[in-house]
């Protein structure tokens, strides 16, 4: 079972360096609160931190299942590679949980899963396999719905194609109701990962600029980028270190490849 962290190892040099009053929602089972835009913004076009899917020796296995699959295109073709490969359907899904474990492992002091949207096929009979979308409710205590979440990946009916999972994030910000002093709270909508083998990738997409010196309107974000990037450095490390380099896709705003530098003043990775 996905071992979750309910608290930050420790707070960031600018709390040290300033003073800064926070208040702490941060309990797991919280609630997402409304987060006031104010100096960051959500962003469709952000882009995407991606690690490519490299399939090591000891998962000779699963790559010849992909492999495979990849090349069976018509139901005929499918139900043969089924034949030639009767355990591919279970070795895909253990992968999947493998993968799920270690990815939400990376980033699970500041994130929590709230929907999981599973899409796959059939290898008994070609036919795409009905899409599975499990979604947490709060009175459900998180660790049991992560434990359903497992368990519906490796008995799903097909084998897995694509998870795509979206996450809330403990963030630092601020609301209506707390427009001057930080809240460090839950917030929804704006981070998701995709997991796609035969497209041969992770990502991980952020749709806001919260972690960013500045928005695009050129706001000041400063005091939210000081609190807020050390943990998506720290987070896309731990991932990179599990699966291989992290490559910054179409990034804005100072992104590379390990979170967000400090734009516009230094936009190359030091």
């Amino acid at each position: 079972m996905l071992q979750v962290k309910t608290r930050m190892k420790s707070l960031f040099s600018f709390i040290q360096r300033q003073e800064v009053t926070i208040t702490n929602l941060s309990d797991l089972q919280a609630n997402p609160i409304k987060p006031l835009c104010d100096t960051w913004r959500w962003h469709q076009e952000l882009g995407g931190w991606i690690i490519s899917l490299v399939f090591d020796e000891g998962d000779a296995a699963v790559m010849n299942c992909f492999q495979g699959w990849e090349k069976s295109r018509m139901i005929q073709a499918v139900q043969s590679f089924h034949q030639q490969f009767p355990e591919a359907q279970n070795l895909i899904n253990q992968w999947f949980v493998s993968q799920l474990k270690k990815t939400l492992n990376s980033f699970d002091q500041w994130m929590r899963v709230w929907k999981v949207e599973i899409v796959g096929q059939n290898l008994s009979s070609g036919k795409r396999a009905v899409k599975l979308c499990l979604e947490w409710n709060p009175k459900q205590q998180y660790q049991d719905f992560m434990a359903k979440v497992l368990q519906q990946v490796q008995t799903y009916s097909g084998a897995v194609s694509v998870i795509t999972i979206y996450t809330d994030m403990l963030v630092y910000t601020r609301t209506e109701d707390s427009p001057h002093q930080v809240v460090h709270g839950w917030i929804r909508g704006y981070a998701k990962f995709r997991i796609s083998p035969l497209e041969k990738y992770r990502v991980l997409h952020i749709y806001c600029t919260l972690f960013c010196r500045n928005s695009p309107e050129l706001e000041d974000n400063q005091e939210l980028f000081h609190l807020n990037q050390p943990i998506l450095s720290e987070s896309l490390k731990a991932w990179e270190q599990e699966f291989g380099e992290i490559n910054a896709d179409d990034g804005l705003y100072g992104m590379y490849r390990h979170g967000f530098l400090p734009w516009p003043e230094n936009l190359c990775e030091n």
